[in-house]
């Protein structure tokens, strides 16, 4: 029989392996469980938000450091049209 994961695009395919290879972490829990197709699954899903939210938090952690950078910038600027970009950014950077 074919193992499925050879065929799996190369670009998504290192992603799933170190997908499956994280959730392996928590293989006495998946043994544990009566559907243990699912709970791999709800782990990985698990992972991968927890990954995303700690990402976001960094990113969010960047964006406030450089809106501080660009404030003080802006402070040392005369004109009043880097002014005002350095305003834009400012603001884009705090929209999200």
């Amino acid at each position: 029989m074919e193992n499925w994961r050879e065929n799996i695009n190369p670009q998504v395919k290192l992603h799933l392996e170190r997908a499956i290879k994280n959730s392996a972490e928590f293989k006495e829990h998946i043994e544990k469980s009566k559907d243990k197709k699912t709970t791999q699954l709800w782990i990985s899903m698990g992972l991968l938000s927890k990954e995303l939210y700690e990402s976001k938090a960094r990113i969010k952690y960047l964006e406030n450091i450089l809106a501080d950078l660009l404030e003080s910038k802006k402070k040392s600027t005369r004109s009043k049209k880097q002014k005002e970009e350095i305003d834009k950014l400012i603001k884009t950077l705090k929209k999200f």
